[in-house]
């Protein structure tokens, strides 16, 4: 049986293969680790990136031995920097409390640039009709949804497409709340007004929120 499979490309491994993404008709049972040898084939430049690559599976980050299965999507994303760039502030948190925009600001101290840009969303993986009674204050929210590592992940493609950003804020609300309330926010801020840290905090929100899976009981 043939399966077929849709890659996406993130952050600098797009730049090294040069696409967005590509679909493969492969072999069925191969596992991410044979995908990655795969690719490595494929594409000679993404060689040097693929040994510490963060893959996912249907937005579902995947390990080497995972089976891979028809219609499936896998994404790849460079492997976490070891560090910021000195005077880039990046505050990552999971907190069970409500968010705290003020508080969050000041903990950026982004007093010293001149812009700011803050989008929050209410995210939990599913549609709101798919929740249940007991949603409605938090309790299948109360397990991680994310891990700091992606978390860290997604902060440094920001860094990667838009230089200009300075301070990035990446925050996740667990338990305890309404599922109306925002739980997630992205703050990006700059030396200078511009238009990119709009663009930087929209591409933010919208990979956190596609990397939040929540499990329906």
């Amino acid at each position: 049986m043939v399966i077929q499979l849709t890659i996406l490309y993130f952050a600098t491994l797009r730049q090294r293969v040069g696409i967005r993404e590509e679909r493969l008709k492969l072999a069925e049972n191969v596992s991410v680790s044979d995908l990655l040898a795969l690719l490595q084939k494929r594409h000679a430049d993404l060689a040097p990136a693929l040994p510490s690559t963060l893959v996912s599976i249907n937005r579902e980050y995947a390990s080497p031995e995972d089976i891979l299965h028809d219609g499936d999507e896998v994404a790849l994303f460079p492997p976490v920097s070891g560090g910021a760039t000195p005077g880039d502030e990046t505050l990552i948190r999971i907190t069970k409390k409500a968010l705290d925009m003020n508080q969050i600001l000041t903990e950026m101290d982004s007093s010293s640039c001149k812009a700011v840009c803050v989008l929050t969303s209410a995210a939990d993986g599913r549609p709101t009709q798919q929740r249940d009674k007991r949603d409605e204050y938090g309790d299948n929210a109360s397990q991680n949804p994310i891990s700091k590592k992606v978390m860290h992940q997604i902060a440094k493609e920001i860094r990667d497409q838009w230089p200009a950003v300075r301070g990035i804020a990446i925050v996740v609300c667990v338990g305890g709340m309404k599922t109306e309330a925002p739980n997630v926010l992205i703050a990006c801020s700059a030396d200078h007004g511009d238009v990119s840290i709009y663009h930087a905090a929209r591409f933010g929100i919208d990979r956190l929120t596609q990397s939040i899976v929540a499990e329906v009981d």
